[in-house]
């Protein structure tokens, strides 16, 4: 009705919420697409879950942006295909993510950049694509724990990883996937701790400055 639509379409519908501690939406829920900014600098929300069964295919741009509170987001809907531009960025304190195994397959520019976590083994086996600065100046990102191993992920735009000073610093080597073929520019620019990179031999080119 009206009030999906304008969850859908309208930008700072509800904003800077302090006393709400958990956004759920529910299985029954046919809400589409979380707009833009609906949520931007909410401290109080230290959770964010998407039922299973859950119409919700879109997280809007700068959705959840700034909000220091937010430590755990469960996107268990497998319609949920898509995160927007720095939807989760500057969320810090953002460590635990769950995704169902079919759901996410597009994390548009800056979608997690700035937050806190630590490994990429909840990307799902859908992922295609991550684009510009994904997760550029996530500080605490060690390792990438199989995350980038997924059949379908073909695309990492530049600098992506750009800033992630800890990825690499357990000594463990760092494995470039085998099915993107290019490095794109800035892609580990700032990566201090990183030891040991692994280039498969299926990897045409490296960018501009991209370590």
């Amino acid at each position: 009705g009206e009030r999906h639509s304008q969850l859908r379409s309208g930008s700072h519908l509800i904003g800077s919420l302090v006393r709400v501690k958990a956004v759920r939406i529910p299985s029954t829920s046919k809400m589409r697409s979380l707009g833009s900014h609906a949520f931007v600098r909410s401290d109080g929300i230290s959770s964010f879950t998407i039922e299973g069964g859950s119409a919700m295919e879109e997280i809007g741009e700068l959705a959840f942006y700034d909000c220091k509170g937010l430590t755990e987001i469960s996107l268990l809907s497998e319609n949920t295909t898509n995160i927007a531009i720095y939807a989760f960025a500057s969320c810090s304190n953002l460590e635990s993510i769950q995704c169902a195994s079919n759901s996410i397959i597009q994390i548009e520019e800056g979608g997690f950049r700035g937050t806190g976590i630590k490994t990429l083994s909840w990307l799902p086996a859908s992922i295609v694509s991550l684009d510009k600065d994904g997760f550029r100046e996530c500080s605490s990102l060690i390792r990438f724990d199989g995350g980038l191993v997924r059949d379908g992920l073909v695309t990492i735009g530049s600098g992506c990883f750009n800033g992630c000073s800890a990825l690499g610093s357990s000594g463990e080597a760092v494995e470039w996937p085998s099915n993107v073929l290019t490095m794109a520019g800035s892609m580990l620019a700032n990566t201090h701790g990183l030891c040991q990179l692994i280039v498969p031999k299926e990897c045409v080119s490296i960018g501009e400055n991209a370590f």
